[in-house]
């Protein structure tokens, strides 16, 4: 699959993970979240290394709240 956007090497938390990974961006929609996606199988991607930091979603959705739920509840020390 060929992307518009890789974002590479940020730090993203779902409701059942918080790893190191690569985001595949077709058409403004996530198409794949991968620990490595090759940049040579979309050559005319825009590529944003986010080496360090946290890489979020900036629209909020139906399971969005859910995410957050999960989120809270695995790093509750956060928010004390």
């Amino acid at each position: 699959m060929t992307f518009d956007l890789i974002i590479k090497n940020g730090v993203v938390a779902t409701a059942a993970d918080v790893g190191k990974y690569d985001i595949g961006v077709k058409d403004g929609k996530i198409m794949m979240l991968a620990p490595s996606i090759d940049a040579k199988d979309s050559p005319k991607a825009k590529v944003i290394d986010a080496e360090g930091a946290f890489v979020t979603v900036s629209k909020s959705n139906e399971g969005m709240n859910v995410d957050m739920i999960a989120w809270r509840s695995r790093f509750s020390c956060a928010y004390q």
